[in-house]
């Protein structure tokens, strides 16, 4: 569907107000200490990993979508028209294309583990937070001076959200940033795109406390990660994520492969994952999408 022109208006304000509010997030841990000595010192790793690929990452613009796809992530505009993929723009020569996949992958496990090195150096930021890692991507691929005071250095750094929205518009994933407020928002922006995606708003009919059976699927996807759990006890849900469509031989491949799907498989979110986790610490049967 098109959006009318008082929507687009409402869309491009509350636009406006996550990005606003994710520079926010990021101004707040810029300038810390451990973020100017940590960063450094992986910029020659994430050189190395994107060396395959170096050629297309020419400017800030084609770095960010880069950066954005390897997250998992699309823009959508609010005229419903989304954000390239670079993957699929670039004029990728074969061994390009073949690389690719790792580049990612490595690349966005580079994300997560200085995000959590840096949570664990005292630095206040949700280390699976978009916003964060959008612009770590951006701190270790572009020549930005750190020693500039965090204001000054954001005018370089190019903001991101404080969440995401799933592409069939039933669900959302929000940093633990987002207070109540903007968390209204990301409800308005995620009925557009559930609307976007075919939906409609239909009334829950239950009434009364009993609660939804789990659905077979989640109940799957629960028995295979309490096996992954077991076999890689201290694993993250980053990490895991980000191995999903690897071999057998890591978490989220194994993950994968226990519940009987194929590489290319979709990943389940974050939240999804942390819902599992729950229910599994507390052997609770709490509905969650499968």
């Amino acid at each position: 569907m098109e959006p009318d022109s008082e929507d687009m208006e409402r869309a491009i304000r509350d636009y406006g107000e996550v990005e606003a509010a994710g520079r926010r997030v990021v101004v707040n841990w810029l300038g810390h200490e451990a973020v100017r000595e940590d960063v450094p010192k992986l910029r020659p790793m994430a050189e190395a990993i994107i060396d395959p690929i170096a050629r297309h990452l020419v400017d800030q613009i084609q770095v960010s979508r880069f950066i954005a796809r390897i997250l998992d992530m699309a823009l959508i505009y609010p005229d419903f028209t989304e954000e390239s993929n670079p993957f699929t723009v670039w004029d990728l020569t074969e061994a390009e294309r073949g690389a690719s996949e790792q580049v990612a992958k490595d690349f966005s496990g580079l994300l997560f583990d200085l995000a959590n090195q840096l949570r664990a150096g005292g630095v206040l930021l949700d280390p699976e937070g978009p916003e964060n890692l959008y612009a770590l991507g951006q701190l270790l691929l572009l020549p930005i001076d750190l020693d500039l005071p965090a204001d000054e250095l954001m005018e370089f750094v190019n903001g991101g959200p404080s969440g995401t929205v799933y592409r069939n518009g039933r669900g959302l994933e929000l940093s633990d940033h987002v207070g109540r407020s903007d968390g209204a928002v990301w409800q308005r922006i995620r009925g557009r795109q559930r609307e976007r995606a075919g939906g409609a708003f239909i009334r829950s009919p239950y009434a009364g406390g009993t609660s939804r059976r789990t659905p077979s699927a989640t109940e799957r996807r629960r028995a295979a990660l309490a096996t992954v759990l077991s076999a890689y006890p201290g694993v993250t849900d980053g990490e895991l994520l980000a191995n999903w469509h690897s071999s057998s031989n890591t978490s989220g491949g194994l993950l994968r492969e226990l519940m009987k799907l194929p590489q290319d498989a979709a990943r389940p979110s974050r939240t999804t994952i942390g819902r599992d986790r729950r229910a599994l610490r507390g052997g609770g049967t709490a509905s969650a999408e499968s």
